[in-house]
Parts: structure tokens; C-alpha cells; sequence
């Protein structure tokens, strides 16, 4: 005699279309998400390796996002400094073509031209703070605009209103570098110097505004004298932000590095195949298809088939 026993043929179905809905679930989701599950519980005993390789990975990250702001705002002070040191070296030709004509008026303009371009440049402002203002990044650190006012002044550093602070950031681990550069310490203390002996001076014999006398273009020639030594300074700073920029530079090409071998570790723990993800949804679809069917045609089975 044929045994009919619908209930326990009803129960697997209901299982393998459930089992079925649930390896469809999770080949879905890897296909949808690229990943093996969706959350570092499920992955076993890789979840562990991953969390720390994860931290581990953050880690340089924060690094190289520090590296690479610093080296912009690195850059920004290269171009400051390139500029600062023009201006030291118009200063000085202003001085020797007056010399050497006799004659004062242009250089008195080129000087004036020369120290608001110094200025401008000591006051740059780099994403929202002050270059060269040491801890003071929210007050300009040059407090004077033209000649005269520099020369009203009872010393020239007392235009500067910056403070001692030099600035510093960590790029990588145990490695810290200072890169703040401050207007007065740092730059441009003996250039302004240079600059109110040059005003003063001018000041107290007529501006020299027209011929000069063998008194004047005497002095001219003495004030010149520190000059060279003012740009050899300047150009050792730019030397020594230059090899600050190279450190920087070294810094962010190791988190890179880095950075591409921790994904590819964390990959490899995480990382579904895609092609072996794609294939289990096809047969998962499949299967829940086949059982839905079975389970239909079970419900619509009567005992009256058997009679």
C-alpha cells in the first residue's frame, strides 16, 4: 500500500526553501558588497587578524593625510621664502644702481616696492592660519605696511608680532619633524634691519630723492656690505624647508607603500569572490525556485489523487 505523509514531506521543503533563502541572502550580499559578510563577527577566526590589520592601516592613513597637508603647506612656505630672497636681492641691486648712477629716487621706490612685497609675503595666510606667525596663526606676524611706519618704530623687530613657537606634527611612527618657520627668528629679522637703516638714513639727509654725494653713496656702500650675508641666510632657510619638504615627501611614498599592502592583506581576509559569489547566487536562486515548486505542487496533492 502507497503511504501518504504530507506533513513531513511539507516540513523539508519548508527547510530547504529556507536554507535556500539564506544562501541566497548571503550571495546576494556578497555580490552587491564585494565583501564576505557584512560584519567582522563573521568572518571567524580572521577577525581578529583583520581588526588589527584595520587599526594598523588607520594608523598610516592618518600619517599620510598629515604628510600630505604638511607638504602643501611646505610648498606654500618654499614659494614664500624664493620670494622673500627676491626681494633681499632687488633690495641690494636698487642700491648698487643708485651707487653706481649717483642718483637716489629710484631706489627709494624700488626699496618701498620691495619691503610691502616682503610684507605681503611675511602676512601670507595658508588655509585659514598665518605662515610665519609661529603659535600666534590667527594675527599677522608683521604689524607695519610701507617704510614709514618701519622706520617710526624704535627697532625694526619690534614690527614683528610673532611668537617663539616652532611648530610640529608627527608623519610616521616615533618620527615628528618641525616645519613652522616665524617671521622675526626665522626670516627676515637682519632684512628689515637692513631696511630701516636704509629708510632712516634717508630720512635724516634729504630722502634721497635726487643727486647723491660721495657721503651718501659712502654709506651706501657700507649698508651694502650686509647685504650678501642677509641672502646667504635666506637661502640656507629655503635650503633647510627643502630638505624638510624631501623628509615629507620620503613619508608619504612609505604610507603609500604601505597602505597597499595592508589593503591587500585586509583584502584577502575580507575580499568575497566575486565570480564564486556570483555562481552561488545562480544556484541558490535556482534551488529556491525548484523547492517553492515542489512545496506548491505538494500543497495541491489530495488523497483523492489516490482513490
Amino acid at each position: 500500500m502507497t503511504r501518504i505523509s504530507s506533513f513531513n514531506a511539507n516540513q523539508n521543503l519548508m527547510f530547504q526553501i529556507m536554507n535556500a533563502q539564506m544562501k541566497f541572502n548571503e550571495a546576494q550580499m556578497q555580490v552587491s558588497s564585494g565583501k564576505k559578510a557584512t560584519n567582522l563577527g563573521d568572518h571567524g577566526r580572521d577577525a581578529h587578524v583583520a581588526v588589527a590589520t584595520m587599526a594598523t592601516r588607520d594608523r598610516y592613513q592618518s600619517y599620510a593625510n598629515t604628510a600630505t597637508k604638511l607638504k602643501s603647506e611646505l610648498d606654500a612656505q618654499a614659494l614664500a621664502l624664493k620670494e622673500i630672497t627676491q626681494v633681499a636681492q632687488d633690495l641690494r641691486q636698487a642700491m648698487m644702481e643708485a651707487v653706481a648712477s649717483g642718483k637716489g629716487t629710484a631706489m627709494m621706490e624700488q626699496a618701498e616696492s620691495a619691503f610691502q612685497r616682503a610684507t605681503s609675503v611675511l602676512n601670507t595666510n595658508f588655509g585659514g592660519k598665518y605662515l610665519f606667525g609661529g603659535g600666534r596663526t590667527d594675527t599677522p606676524p608683521v604689524s607695519v605696511q610701507n617704510l614709514e611706519e618701519l622706520s617710526a618704530l624704535t627697532a625694526s623687530d619690534d614690527a614683528f608680532v610673532n611668537d617663539n613657537l616652532v611648530q610640529a606634527t608627527r608623519i610616521d611612527d616615533g618620527v615628528t619633524v618641525s616645519y613652522g618657520l616665524r617671521a622675526k627668528e626665522d626670516i627676515a629679522s637682519d632684512l628689515y634691519s637692513a631696511f630701516k637703516t636704509l629708510k632712516d638714513y634717508a630720512t635724516a639727509n634729504g630722502d634721497l630723492t635726487g643727486d647723491l654725494t660721495e657721503a651718501h653713496m659712502n654709506e651706501l656702500r657700507t649698508q651694502l656690505q650686509n647685504l650678501p650675508d642677509i641672502i646667504s641666510g635666506l637661502t640656507t632657510v629655503e635650503a633647510k624647508n627643502g630638505a624638510v619638504q624631501n623628509r615629507v615627501e620620503n613619508a608619504i611614498n612609505r604610507q603609500e607603500d604601505r597602505l597597499i599592502t595592508l589593503n591587500e592583506l585586509i583584502g584577502k581576509m575580507t575580499d568575497a569572490d566575486m565570480a564564486e559569489a556570483a555562481t552561488n547566487l545562480q544556484l541558490a536562486q535556482t534551488t529556491m525556485q525548484a523547492s517553492a515548486q515542489a512545496f506548491s505542487m505538494l500543497q495541491r496533492t489530495s488523497l483523492l489523487d489516490y482513490l
